[in-house]
């Protein structure tokens, strides 16, 4: 059985993921190329061991930043290679957890989907105001995290330095996207930009401006998913049995 979360940025799927797979043991496969990048565990929402103990998260893959992004394709190659081998071995539930367009979208075409043995909850933005208080408290976290993590500012500013060949990938990544265009404003080099140097006005104007990117983003995730459930007719086809060697599983 397969279990399907899919949602926009901020709309709680992990914390539905997680709770299922607390309460039944069964692994969560991790339908995001963003994620594979423990690097900027901040950037794309790669939740902290804390806030998932107890259950298995599978992702994709763990690559530097400096390898590039995962594509479409190849993620969802090891997409279909994780599932299959769990189902495998026989496992009576996967949990699935996403809000990639790109990988949903191959997915959708790929006639793959929807399985004959599944359960999808497309998650939608029923309340916009309210989807974006949510997504403000979590770009607070996200600029201001304390003892719980790296700061989207500082995580940008390490990796721009860092990964000086990758600089296109890394200006695309939602929020970092924001960060880049608040640089050019303020005329301060990416590299240079430090969390710790800021004034309390130029945090809260990041806050905002990276608010806006992730609910700019969720809208359109969120139209994506709307039509794809319309669209969705049973098809009586289940996704062939494959090895889960190219994907990393984390126990925590």
């Amino acid at each position: 059985m397969l279990q399907v979360f899919l949602g926009p940025t901020g709309i709680g799927k992990t914390a539905r993921a997680t709770s299922l797979a607390r309460s039944t043991g069964a692994p969560v496969v991790v339908l995001d190329r963003i994620q594979c990048h423990p690097e900027i565990a901040t950037a794309s929402g790669r939740p902290l061991a804390a806030e998932v103990c107890g259950t298995t998260r599978i992702y994709l893959d763990e690559r530097s930043v400096g390898a590039g992004e995962l594509s479409a394709e190849e993620g969802l190659r090891r997409f279909m290679d994780t599932v299959g081998g769990l189902e495998l071995g026989a496992r009576d539930l996967v949990i699935v957890e996403g809000g990639s367009v790109s990988l949903c979208r191959l997915w959708h075409g790929s006639g793959l989907f929807p399985f004959e043995r599944q359960e999808l909850q497309v998650l939608g933005i029923d309340d916009p105001h309210r989807h974006r208080g949510q997504v403000l408290r979590r770009v607070r976290a996200m600029v201001s995290p304390g003892h719980n993590g790296e700061s989207i500012i500082d995580e940008f500013s390490r990796v721009w330095r860092h990964h000086a060949g990758q600089r296109d990938f890394i200006a695309s990544v939602c929020g970092f996207d924001a960060i880049v265009e608040w640089c050019q404003q303020a005329e301060i080099p990416p590299g240079d930009v430090c969390s710790s140097a800021l004034s309390p006005d130029q945090q809260n104007q990041l806050v905002i401006d990276i608010t806006n990117a992730h609910c700019s983003y969720a809208r359109a995730q969120s139209d994506f998913f709307t039509g794809m459930r319309q669209e969705i007719r049973p098809r009586g086809r289940r996704m062939p049995a494959q090895r889960a060697s190219a994907t990393s599983e984390v126990n925590v």
